[in-house]
């Protein structure tokens, strides 16, 4: 998706990113895994079976329709979450 804004004769292009739009299959389990997250714990919160997140996470199969907006959403979610640092640090 792509927005322009026009403000006093300045014209901003931007690329917004699509809702939907998925890491490839590797960058998904990359980004639970450092989320220490196990493809269980994703599947209970996404509402799908383990199987399911093993078969995303290999591109086996890709989501479809809401479930891959949520998944979308989730993994985002993960990527600007503060993860904990080395010991000692918060």
């Amino acid at each position: 998706m792509h927005v322009r804004l026009s403000v006093m004769e300045i014209t901003i292009t931007m690329s917004l990113p699509d809702p939907a739009s998925l890491p490839v299959p590797m960058g998904r389990r990359w980004i639970r895994l450092r989320a220490r997250l196990t493809q269980g714990e994703v599947a209970h919160l996404l509402g799908v079976t383990r199987p399911t997140v093993t078969r995303w996470e290999s591109g086996t199969i890709e989501p479809k329709g809401a479930s891959r907006v949520l998944y979308a959403a989730f993994l985002r979610s993960l990527i600007w979450e503060p993860q904990p640092g080395p010991r000692g640090w918060p």
